[in-house]
Order: structure tokens, then C-alpha cells, then sequence
């Protein structure tokens, strides 16, 4: 008789209940949730690098021509470099600088200091 009313008692609960095994055995989610907005934008290029040389020879005209004909990333980046490259020279070292150079590359060097706002 204990046997049977263990029994009786026992059926009903047979559905209700899990093991822990059961609860691994389910599949779970292996993507990463998070908050944080993906970006949409693409890695951007390192900034160039700009030389005295090409600021004040020959290389001017092709910085001017990037500023120019660039979007506005690359002319926020050439900008940057020709005032990193002019900022550790003196007035009198841009002078004589500029006084090497040809007139027409001197036009196109005050073209560029006057377009990225250098001095």
C-alpha cells in the first residue's frame, strides 16, 4: 500500500519536472549581445605624412592638388600634416625655405598656408 500511494503521488510530478541536464541539452545563443551601436564606417587610411621637402619644393603643387580635389578627410589630413611639418621651423627658416623655391611654387605654397590656415 506505502508503494502505491508513493506512486499515486509520484505520477503527477513526472512531467513537472527537469534535470540540469535537460537545461544544458538546449541550444544556446552563441552570438555576443551588446549595446553598443556597429559602426557603419569603414577604417579610415593613416594621415600621410608630409615632409619639409614637399612643402616647400616641388611636392607643393601636389599637396595643394590634394587639398583641392579631396574630400574633406583627405584635406583635414594633408592640412594637418603641413602644419606638423611647418610648426617646428622658425619665420626665419620658412623664409629662407620660400626664397629657394621658384615663384610659381612660392604661389602655389601661399595658395596652401592661406587653404589649411598654417601661420
Amino acid at each position: 500500500m506505502r508503494a502505491a500511494l508513493l506512486v499515486a503521488l509520484l505520477v503527477p510530478l513526472v512531467g513537472c519536472t527537469s534535470t540540469v541536464d535537460d537545461k544544458l541539452s538546449t541550444p544556446v545563443d552563441s552570438g555576443v549581445v551588446t549595446d553598443a551601436p556597429q559602426s557603419t564606417q569603414e577604417p579610415q587610411a593613416p594621415l600621410p605624412s608630409v615632409s619639409i621637402v614637399e612643402v616647400f619644393g616641388s611636392g607643393v603643387v601636389d599637396l595643394l592638388n590634394a587639398v583641392d580635389t579631396g574630400g574633406p578627410d583627405e584635406k583635414h589630413a594633408v592640412c594637418q600634416g603641413v602644419r606638423e611639418a611647418v610648426a617646428g621651423l622658425t619665420r626665419s627658416q620658412i623664409s629662407d625655405a620660400k626664397s629657394a623655391m621658384t615663384d610659381y611654387d612660392q604661389s602655389v605654397l601661399q595658395d596652401l598656408f592661406a587653404e589649411c590656415e598654417v601661420l
